[in-house]
């Protein structure tokens, strides 16, 4: 989705297998954000839903919420007074199979609703989480949000994987009922300023998503994009969107992450909407992250839309994101989304 008439916002997400009576997220903010839990009852009755806030350095509150057959309904945050200036993640469970998602978006002094991002929900917590996206500095911002809906704390082991293949170890303890905001440039130096992979391993099932906004600081963000992690990697990875050039000046970035201790072989075959270009090759180093741009490494892309399809072809599994920008009323990458790939094996 893209808004205002030159596309100067978007978000993005995959969609989900089908309706559930559990739904999980770790993102949400309300104050300088605008957030909205967007639910769908596909069912012919009507579903009761219990959504549980996950306050941050807060304790958990509970809402009732009833979505009326075939049909969708929109709850927002700020009318709320107990989420106004809080993080949260949110607990969702309904008599009624269900879908759910959540967007945020924000403003500044100049523009309504500059930039947002998006996410659809999870159907079960997990104590294995993958994020291949990533990037510090001085012009993106990148965050981990962790949500634990257990009662019992959850101890966290988080390892950022650099290009280079080091890694850095930290670990967090997660009260019960709560939610985590991790600030990724501030856990290290090495992390200042760099491309970075995530994994998050936790001793109780959580679920994780990371968010990344763009450019400078939050006085000057304009866009971001937001994504669940995987939970388990895999040999063989599909993505359905990506763009390079046009009018636009799209550009498309393929992130993959290998948290494993042997080195990733891997092919990437993009399929553009008149037949598959041929692939290229690249190796991931152990515990490492890389970056495929995908305009640059295969120039017959430019100029149109493509999915793409990533193999590692020496047994190593790895987890694949997509990253996609582009720019809008002179304003270079004004706007852009970013999606997990989906396995294919």
């Amino acid at each position: 989705m893209s808004w205002t008439r030159d596309a100067y916002g978007a978000h993005g997400s995959g969609a989900v297998d089908g309706p559930r009576r559990e739904w999980y997220f770790a993102e949400g903010a309300q104050g300088y954000f605008d957030t909205y839990l967007l639910l769908a009852n596909p069912g012919e009755r009507p579903a009761t839903v219990t959504v549980t806030f996950l306050r941050e350095l807060d304790g958990p509150i509970e809402r009732k919420m009833t979505v009326a057959p075939t049909s969708r309904f929109t709850f927002y945050a700020g009318d709320d007074p107990e989420l106004v200036d809080r993080a949260f993640s949110m607990a969702i469970a309904s008599d009624e199979p269900v879908v759910a998602e959540r967007a945020m978006y924000w403003s500044d002094g100049r523009t309504f609703w500059v930039g947002g991002h998006e996410s659809a929900g999870v159907g079960a917590p997990a104590k294995e989480w993958f994020h291949a996206e990533g990037a510090t500095g001085p012009y993106f911002d990148t965050y981990l949000l962790v949500g634990n809906p257990n009662v019992e704390p959850a101890l966290l082991t988080i390892r950022y994987l650099l290009p280079s293949g080091v890694s850095i170890t930290r670990t967090r303890s997660l009260p019960g009922r709560s939610r985590l905001t991790i600030d990724v440039e501030k856990q290290d130096p090495m992390l200042a300023d760099t491309a970075v992979s995530v994994t998050i391993s936790a001793t109780r099932p959580v679920v994780s998503e990371r968010s990344m906004y763009w450019p400078g600081t939050s006085a000057s963000w304009q866009e971001a994009h937001n994504s669940f992690g995987v939970t388990s990697t895999a040999l063989r990875w599909g993505l359905a969107e990506g763009c390079a050039g046009g009018t636009r000046r799209a550009e498309t970035w393929v992130l993959l992450a290998n948290p494993s201790t042997s080195p990733a072989d891997v092919r990437v075959t993009f399929l553009g909407e008149s037949g598959p270009h041929a692939p290229i090759a690249v190796t991931v180093p152990p515990t490492g992250r890389y970056t495929v741009n995908a305009g640059a490494d295969v120039p017959a892309l430019s100029g149109t839309c493509f999915g793409a399809i990533v193999e590692s072809t020496n047994g190593v599994p790895i987890a694949v994101e997509r990253a996609l920008y582009w720019d809008a009323r002179s304003v270079h990458w004004a706007a852009g989304t970013n999606a997990t790939a989906t396995p294919l094996r």
